[in-house]
């Protein structure tokens, strides 16, 4: 086939494609307005009451609409004639296709970029073969298949948080690229990656990538409202390893958009069948051409048969992007008959007639640190919606750091477990009294060496979130338990503590047990927050020393926490790093602690003022707020809460 030719049969698949596209559009505008109108017809005219078993409603909208929707199954010729309207037709079906078009011409506009923009869309990295071997391999698989197939080898992206087996080439010409998910660099043989990369450059060559840009432009705006449900409904297309957690206000919302949209869904894999169906089986060909073996491709289509996820992404803009994979991205969709790929285990047999249909189970990578932050911020947004309770965000965020671990929920759950992870905590960093520490903490805990070996590569902040997933067994110890803990942490805090991680253990083990307040004690507290203003300037000192590094740097975070303070002629100076070490900051934190609970709480508002400064939070200063909060029993406003997240 020559160049003129190929123009000539692109210039017939556009229109072609326009030519489906306008019958959709037609349609959906069809099926919305018969959807829509019988509730604006009940809502604007006069219609008597009727009876609903021994009920009679009169003008209740909704079910007036449904009592129609009833009346168009029992006489649809009725209700055609009843429904209707030139002018209402003319509002609600130009409302629908100007919300369609105006979607389909930003995306279109959007994809001329090429593959930047799916890169940008799908949060695809280009391939890093200098540090990944997978990846090096992944290189010189695309160079040796672009030589068969006598073309430039393309730039290649990964879908780092894709466990699916899937790949698809996107682009317009010369901006065209390869990408590539996790499950498939890691799962796939180096013969198996040459069958999936043969099959993509395939439809480079025969200019099918440029054909379905367009494609996914027109059918952006028909799957907007599909689309838009599938975000606010969290849809992660979550394998049975992991569940999905969203908020049930948005899924409502969520699920309501979805159903407008799947008109729209089976319309858009009408088109992609009609048009997309048979160039995967010549896909399929070309790549066995180029590897002159069939085995590469079938294998590799078997791996993706026996894996739990096969293909699926869980990207919300899977559906609109579908007729671009290598297979399918649902592993058994409704309305087969209407799926842009041919079954899997037809394209198997075209391969290897022999074929028994049966997989081997192909094991499931480990979640990336990508999922796990998609879950958390799901899970913690309807924690907040359902119950912002300090104790319970922090279980979540303990819960999350779990994950770059060896070590186990149900570990911290049990009373031996918790108590490993304290001492684990507490460990010097000085190898002499390390030593000294191991035995005692061992007798205690024995788990205490494991524990610390698994913990070892985290963060000082991430260790501390972990610790909070402990409390609620470390709050119900024995007595004798908890006191034996307690005599251990103030033996070891005998010898002058210097890091910020093991003095807030400290202070949290130590408001595990609150201390009661007598008569006494209240009568001699504090009510002018001039009297503690000096403490208040080593407090400050401390933080905004911490986070020095910060653009704002110490003075300015310094000011901001004396700003905050009910002390309107306050005037207190930066101390320099000897005057507010650890040992005057917890005598100035004690000092405090005699304050009354409104002073205290504005206290510890203006030291989470001062940290945030900057709207980030480091490690130290979050060990310190945290230390802070504990021992003045208030709580941390929750912007600080947020940030401690991001903390380095």
């Amino acid at each position: 086939m020559d160049f003129f030719e190929l123009q000539a049969k692109a210039r017939r698949d556009t229109s072609l494609l326009l030519f489906y596209f306008g019958v959709v559009l037609a349609v959906v505008i069809g099926l919305t307005y018969l959807a829509l109108a019988p509730f604006y017809l009940t809502a604007t005219e006069s219609i008597a009451p009727y009876r609903f078993g021994t009920h009679s409603f009169h003008g209740y909208f909704l079910m007036n609409g449904l009592n129609r929707f009833g009346q168009a199954m029992m006489h649809p010729g009725d209700y055609l004639r009843w429904v209707w309207r030139w002018p209402l037709f003319c509002e609600i079906g130009g409302a629908t296709a100007l919300v369609i078009l105006g979607a389909s011409l930003w995306k279109w506009q959007d994809l001329k970029e090429g593959a930047a923009s799916i890169a940008a869309t799908l949060d695809a990295r280009p391939l890093n073969p200098e540090s990944d071997l997978d990846e090096r391999t992944l290189r010189d698989v695309v160079e040796e298949m672009s030589l068969a197939a006598q073309l430039p080898p393309p730039p290649v992206y990964v879908l780092e948080d894709e466990r699916g087996i899937n790949a698809f080439a996107a682009g317009y010409k010369n901006d065209v690229a390869l990408f590539i998910t996790r499950g498939c660099l890691k799962l796939l043989s180096r013969d198996e990656l040459q069958g999936v990369i043969g099959h993509e450059l395939s439809h480079i060559a025969n200019g099918d990538t440029i054909l379905k840009m367009r494609l996914m432009g027109l059918a952006h705006g028909v799957l907007a409202f599909d689309t838009l449900g599938r975000i606010l409904t969290g849809d992660t297309d979550a394998d049975d390893e992991t569940t999905s957690v969203t908020l049930p206000q948005l899924a409502v919302l969520g699920f309501a958009l979805r159903a407008a949209g799947f008109p729209g869904v089976l319309l858009c894999r009408w088109i992609k069948s009609a048009i997309f169906r048979e160039r995967e089986w010549l896909a399929d060909a070309a790549a066995t051409q180029y590897t002159r073996n069939p085995s590469c491709l079938a294998n590799a289509m078997k791996k993706v048969g026996g894996l739990s996820r096969q293909g699926r992404l869980s990207s919300p803009y899977a559906e609109t992007m579908s007729h671009l994979f290598f297979v399918s991205y649902e592993d058994e969709p409704f309305f087969a008959f209407l799926a842009s790929h041919p079954p899997l285990e037809k394209r198997i047999r075209a391969l290897e007639p022999n074929f028994d249909g049966v997989y081997s189970k192909t094991p499931m990578l480990p979640m990336s640190q990508g999922e796990r932050e998609h879950r958390f911020e799901w899970t913690l947004a309807a924690t907040l919606a359902a119950d912002g309770s300090e104790e319970n965000i922090r279980q979540i965020v303990a819960l999350r750091e779990l994950g770059g671990t060896g070590l186990n929920e149900k570990t911290l759950q049990t009373p031996a477990g918790a108590l490993a992870l304290v001492y684990a905590l507490l460990l010097s960093d000085n190898p002499a009294k390390r030593a000294a520490q191991l035995p005692v903490f061992e007798a205690a805990a024995p788990q205490t060496q494991e524990v610390a070996a698994q913990i070892s590569p985290l963060s000082p902040g991430k260790k501390l979130r972990l610790l909070d997933a402990a409390l609620p067994i470390l709050k119900n110890l024995a007595p004798e338990d908890f006191n034996h803990l307690m005599e251990n942490a103030s033996a070891f805090a005998g010898h002058a503590i210097t890091s910020f991680l093991h003095y807030t253990v400290f202070i949290i083990l130590g408001g595990l047990r609150p201390e009661s307040v007598d008569a006494d004690q209240a009568s001699n507290y504090c009510r002018n927050i001039n009297e503690v203003l000096p403490d208040c300037a080593v407090v400050f000192s401390a933080l905004a020393r911490s986070g020095a590094d910060k653009p704002s740097g110490a003075p300015g975070a310094f000011a901001q926490g004396v700003a905050e303070l009910d002390a309107p002629r306050a005037e207190l100076t930066l101390l320099d790093d000897a005057a507010c070490d650890l040992g005057k900051f917890h005598l100035a934190l004690e000092q405090l602690r005699r304050c009354t609970a409104p002073i205290r709480q504005n206290i510890v508002w203006a030291c989470a003022k001062l940290v945030a400064v900057d709207h980030r939070i480091t490690d130290n200063q979050s060990l310190l707020l945290r230390a802070i909060a504990e021992r003045l029993q208030c709580e941390t406003p929750a912007f600080a809460r947020t940030l401690e997240r991001f903390a380095a």
